[in-house]
């Protein structure tokens, strides 16, 4: 068991390091545990987000001022998934980088206006990719952590 307190000591969670990763009861703890992608959306109803052309439920326990609240999710690399064409729902991209580790690739993908994101999968998925190819990706998650964005 793995406890997580804030920077403010408040007591986030207490949990198997798998639970903290997968079901994370905070934004703090799901930035924290692991990698993540913070995309903008703008929330779609009281229980999901509108990320880059998808829907898609959002934890119980995100924080968002409802529907038509631009907001800041946190993907997984793992649940971003190339796709071979285009279809309803996905994002086309440039692969910026890509990096071979063996049984898995990461890949970079760029957007304009927004940070690179970072792709994990099985290598034998994306061999034939490379820097400066153009894909398309859809976002394939349970639910997602989010939180309001900051004023600019």
């Amino acid at each position: 068991r793995v406890l997580f307190r804030s920077n403010h000591g408040h007591l986030e969670q207490i949990d198997r390091p798998d639970v903290l990763y997968r079901r994370p009861e905070s934004f703090f703890v799901a930035s924290f545990v692991g990698s993540s992608n913070r995309i903008p959306g703008i929330m779609s109803g009281s229980n999901h987000v509108r990320i880059l052309g998808s829907e898609i439920p959002v934890s119980p326990h995100s924080q968002h001022g409802g529907k038509g609240a631009n907001v800041q999710a946190l993907i997984r690399p793992e649940e971003i998934h190339i796709v071979k064409e285009k279809t309803p729902g996905s994002t086309r991209a440039k692969v910026a980088l890509r990096s071979f580790l063996g049984p898995y690739t990461t890949l970079g993908l760029s957007i304009p206006e927004l940070p690179l994101i970072h792709v994990h999968s099985e290598s034998t998925d994306n061999q034939n990719l490379n820097v400066g190819d153009e894909v398309h990706f859809v976002v394939r998650a349970e639910h997602v952590m989010v939180t309001e964005s900051s004023p600019n």
